[in-house]
């Protein structure tokens, strides 16, 4: 499913925590799955989507995967940050974003008046995405996947999302819900969309 997002995308979103808890993270997907020629015959996109980084800049690895390849990139981030960061990311080809008070709703706002994406694609979480599902929602769909294991072991748990009436209220509707028995347990996957 997360590749086939990617694949639809005009630029993907994720954070400076993400990529210090996951140093291996590459936005290659679309390619490596097989879906670059869904996404150049289907979506009319010849492009690999473009990387986009929301981060205060702090303990942040330019040479990480995530920011290395073909496709734009683009660090969202304070300006402080942004004049200590400048050299070194241009060095790389990052192109360096200022924003006095950089948040994940001013960096969606950014990428679809400036750089006129359609379709943006969120990795980040709860507690950087879950403004994003409540009203006003600033995203047009949600794809939840959500653990149904009795227990989840605590280095697993994070913040929780808004629950489904925070999420209606917002105006986005569950569509459709599949239920799999994964390697890691069992899962439900949420499809919620804008009425």
């Amino acid at each position: 499913m997360l590749s086939l997002v990617r694949a639809r995308a005009d630029a993907l979103v994720t954070t400076g925590r993400i990529l210090r808890s996951e140093p291996a993270l590459t936005h290659a997907v679309a390619a490596a799955s097989g879906l670059a020629g869904w996404r150049r015959e289907i979506m009319g996109r010849d492009a690999a989507p473009a990387t986009a980084l929301l981060t205060s800049g702090r303990d942040l690895d330019l040479d990480h995967p995530a920011l290395r390849g073909p496709q734009e990139r683009l660090i969202f981030t304070t300006s402080a940050s942004a004049k200590r960061l400048a050299s070194a990311a241009r060095a790389r080809g990052i192109e360096i974003v200022a924003d006095p008070a950089p948040t994940l709703r001013g960096l969606l706002r950014w990428l679809t008046r400036v750089r006129g994406c359609r379709s943006v694609a969120v990795e980040a979480g709860a507690s950087t995405s879950g403004d994003l599902y409540r009203a006003p929602a600033a995203v047009d769909e949600l794809l939840l996947s959500v653990c149904l294991a009795e227990k989840i072991p605590a280095a697993a748990r994070g913040p929780a999302l808004p629950d489904e009436s925070a999420i209606a209220e917002a105006g986005l509707l569950l569509q459709s819900e599949c239920e799999r028995e994964e390697e890691s347990g069992r899962w439900s996957f949420r499809r919620y969309c804008r009425r």
